[in-house]
């Protein structure tokens, strides 16, 4: 899961690198005052990014349904609190959560493939 976690954080900073996208309160289209100020590039957001890569782990992590979904709950409010903020465009959200999400699918899937790890999140 660390390396889940990390590696979404690193694919998803050197996207900002690439698109290079300002924060919504810095582009001149934009005429509201962010609540809170970030540095940096906008797209895509690493909060989400790192936040749906925990996605695929809740079942593993909670086997109560009820905690899975406020996991997803707490996850998605998050994401949107990035939005809120005005630090993020939804965009920018979006690329984060498939950044996550589909670098947790991708190491859980070479762990099924070659069992390369055994331990609390890799039955």
């Amino acid at each position: 899961m660390a390396v889940t976690g990390a590696s979404a954080l690193e694919i998803s900073y050197l996207a900002k690198v690439i698109f290079q996208t300002p924060r919504p309160y810095a582009a001149a289209i934009v005429a509201t005052i962010p609540l809170t100020q970030a540095s940096g590039y906008s797209m895509p957001s690493l909060h989400t990014a790192f936040c749906f890569s925990l996605w695929p782990f809740l079942p593993r992590i909670f086997p109560n349904k009820k905690l899975q979904i406020l996991g997803k709950v707490i996850i998605i409010t998050i994401a949107l609190s990035r939005l809120y903020l005005g630090v993020h465009y939804l965009s920018d959200l979006v690329a984060g959560g498939i950044i996550g999400y589909a670098v947790a699918r991708f190491w859980i899937y070479l762990q099924e493939q070659h069992k390369f790890s055994t331990g609390l999140f890799f039955t």
